[in-house]
């Protein structure tokens, strides 16, 4: 196995989505053993922080595998489900996710050995409030057809994350091949039979990818299974991909094209189960997605979303998050912000917000800035990640 990757000291400008807001309701009631850090810090050793950015980290490189696994299976199917278009004059949706500023210089980085306590010109959490509000304004009906999200007298969103997952779950395992742990199928799918796969999204991480044929499930379902290997870390990432490309019955009834992935995650370090269905609609895309992993120690790290997306693919995504780990249990909220490039903004905001506040930056190449958030919603630090390095070492425990 290849040797661990040095996480770089430097920081470069993000352009990536950034920031947003949550407002819980009904919160998870906290351990009563739990006590926050004396002094938050992105390189402490307290439980939350440790867990979450664990979580932020394997959350990133699933949406890549299962993105990627979306675009080349629809490379390989004969009938693809098609997106509703609308004119795009008459489409209010369509945007792109506005940057908010930079964590640091490179000169600032390097002489803070990658973490630090002047974060540049990234805004408070507060301040960042308003602009995810002007975001998710434009999928207001979306919203409001949501079980577990609400908006309150001022227009704030707000989020019951028990809900929430419950709604996603049910959501996710009344598809029936989705609840299906065979991810071959039976042996319908056969494995590893083309290679040479071009990535998209995983390319920067150190990936290879092989497919099986496509096997027709219906006369509108196509699957194909990917297999996505990290050599450095000894990881396997198996997806199966199945194509809805059944037409509505009438103008009145709901939109069934799309598709539908599971994923399985095999490694020393770590083992995940992730579950995503994504529906065109005639507003843009909904996606759901679940993941649940364990790590070696026994640590449990689950997260559910909504995410909507817009017809030039930005959008902004809700959902909650359940850590267990060494005893203890943290709960609370993700939102997630998508820009048209697809790169990806996570935040996780415990239902105790004396934890803090922990954000992932996608940025270029294989780099990604943490920051972390006092109770009071200011930026306490921010540090500029390698996000295979670390998914590198997650893997191998």
């Amino acid at each position: 196995m290849g040797s661990i990757k040095t996480t770089q000291v430097f920081l470069k400008t993000i352009s990536a989505a950034s920031l947003f807001l949550v407002a819980c309701s009904n919160p998870t009631v906290q351990t009563p053993s739990v006590q926050p850090a004396a002094n938050l810090s992105l390189t402490g050793e307290d439980a939350f922080t440790t867990q979450a950015r664990l979580a932020l980290v394997s959350y990133q490189e699933i949406e890549a595998s299962l993105s990627d696994s979306r675009t080349l299976a629809s490379q390989r199917f004969t009938s693809l489900p098609q997106p509703v278009l609308i004119p795009e004059n008459a489409d209010q949706n369509d945007f792109d996710v506005p940057v908010l500023g930079q964590p640091l210089s490179a000169d600032q980085a390097a002489n803070q050995a990658g973490v630090s306590a002047n974060p540049g010109s990234l805004p408070s959490f507060d301040a960042s409030v308003a602009i995810f509000d002007d975001t998710v304004s434009r999928f207001t009906s979306q919203l409001l057809a949501t079980q577990g999200l609400e908006f309150d007298g001022t227009g704030k969103i707000l989020i019951n994350p028990n809900q929430l997952r419950a709604r996603i779950r049910s959501d996710l395992l009344a598809v029936g091949h989705l609840a299906d742990p065979s991810l071959d199928l039976g042996g319908r799918l056969k494995a590893n039979v083309h290679a040479n796969l071009t990535l998209q999204a995983l390319a920067n991480l150190g990936y290879s990818a092989t497919s099986s044929d496509v096997a027709a499930m219906s006369a509108n379902s196509e699957s194909v299974l990917l297999t996505f290997r990290d050599l450095d870390a000894d990881l396997t990432n198996r997806v199966r991909v199945t194509s809805r490309t059944a037409l509505p019955d009438s103008l009145n009834s709901p939109i069934s094209q799309g598709y539908d992935l599971r994923l399985d995650t095999q490694s020393a370090g770590l083992s995940r189960t992730g579950l995503r269905s994504i529906n065109y609609e005639k507003n843009g895309t909904q996606i759901r997605t679940e993941v649940q992993t364990t790590l070696d120690d026994g640590s449990q790290l689950e997260l559910s979303e909504q995410r909507f997306v817009s017809h030039r693919g930005a959008g902004t995504g809700f959902g909650s998050f359940a850590i267990t780990s060494g005893g203890a249990s943290y709960g609370g909220s993700l939102r997630s912000l998508l820009s048209a490039d697809g790169r990806l903004t996570l935040m996780l905001q415990p239902d105790n917000q004396s934890f803090g506040r922990l954000m992932l930056q996608e940025g270029l190449g294989n780099r990604a800035v943490l920051t972390l958030y006092r109770p009071d919603g200011v930026v306490s630090q921010t540090r500029e990640i390698d996000l295979e390095a670390t998914l590198d070492a997650m893997a191998m425990g």
